[in-house]
């Protein structure tokens, strides 16, 4: 096939699940012009055989299997295999709403300043009911106040320009979370970084999902990317207020971290806005 416009990258390992749900949202798009990176890292369930039987049928379907590597090491070599003008991010137990491509390649063709947009998203619970509509920060300037702060984006709503993400260094296959994060704010260094208000991705939230030890990886990824932006001058050292909160989380027990992410977890309902 001809180069793509998009391609969309995903990377799995054990996600057969909710696998179907996820390519199937990508195969129901209104946007056509897509290439399909599937990354199999090192599935031992049937994920392997899930994404050969698309491929069969698809040839914009793209399946390498591997060893397990792990998330950010897959994601940085996907990225490299990607052929397209950009890059879609999409989990295996996620939901493209209709519309995503088409959305996000418009924005990205009228406004060739932006070089990363996300959206906003819906959050499912385990009986695949939404529970929220949670809303990021939409233009350029707020995007950018929230990033020294928190991650504003959902990591399956994202798409961005591929020469920008390889300019930039792209992925960093070393890190054991946060490697999005990281991203984004390199990227922002080079172009504007927006959200859609719009909801283009629903996002499967299991309680379980998540171990203490990964979130505990993530806040440090996400204090060392704070830290390197106001080092770098990106942002005023009066910014390093903000880190208060994920140093004091990181000093709590496990009991106490799960009972705080519980307690947000419930506490998340109807339509939700971050600050």
């Amino acid at each position: 096939m001809n180069n793509p416009v998009v391609s969309v990258l995903i990377s799995v390992r054990d996600g057969a699940s909710f696998l179907r749900q996820a390519v199937d949202s990508l195969l129901c798009q209104s946007y056509r012009e897509w290439e399909f990176v599937a990354i199999d890292d090192g599935s031992a369930d049937a994920t392997g055989n899930i994404l050969d039987e698309y491929a069969a049928s698809d040839d914009r379907i793209r399946v390498f299997h591997q060893e397990n590597r792990g998330l950010s090491t897959s994601l940085a070599e996907g990225l490299g295999e990607a052929r397209g003008i950009y890059v879609a991010r999409l989990d295996a137990d996620d939901v493209m709403l209709p519309g995503r491509l088409q959305a996000q390649v418009a924005l990205l063709e009228s406004q060739p300043e932006v070089v990363l947009v996300g959206s906003a998203a819906e959050f499912l619970d385990e009986r695949g009911e939404v529970r929220c509509m949670y809303v990021m920060p939409t233009d350029s300037k707020a995007v950018r106040r929230a990033l020294i702060r928190y991650n504003p984006f959902f990591h399956s709503s994202v798409m961005f320009r591929t020469e920008a993400a390889s300019r930039v260094g792209g992925y960093d296959g070393q890190l054991k979370a946060g490697q999005d994060y990281d991203l984004w704010m390199r990227l922002s260094r080079i172009g504007q970084v927006v959200n859609l208000a719009e909801p283009y991705i629903q996002l499967r939230i299991r309680q379980g999902s998540v171990t203490r030890t990964h979130r505990r990886d993530q806040m440090r990824v996400g204090l060392r990317v704070q830290w390197r932006a106001v080092r770098n001058g990106w942002y005023s050292p009066f910014c390093l207020r903000h880190m208060w909160k994920s140093l004091l989380y990181l000093m709590l027990p496990d009991l106490a971290m799960s009972l705080v992410y519980r307690a947000r977890f419930r506490r998340n309902k109807g339509l939700v806005t971050a600050n």
